[in-house]
């Protein structure tokens, strides 16, 4: 197991209560579903930069079939 680290966050009431209905529907503990979406907060934050970086390939290849066509 990867060491771990106490982080101490606030939430609204509403949040909270939201993450307690789901710790006792799944039978996790609340910390288990912070962590997994955290995780999942951060793979899809990498996801989009990666689709940001494939989009400007895409936009540059056009480019240059453009000035390829034009010779």
């Amino acid at each position: 197991m990867s060491n771990t680290v106490r982080v101490i966050i606030q939430v609204s009431e509403s949040l909270n209560e939201q993450l307690v209905e789901e710790s006792e529907r799944l039978g996790l503990a609340k910390t288990a579903i912070v962590t997994v979406a955290l995780e999942q907060y951060f793979s899809q934050k990498q996801a989009m930069r990666a689709m940001s970086d494939i989009g400007q390939v895409i936009q540059k290849l056009e480019d240059l079939e453009k000035r390829i066509d034009k010779q």
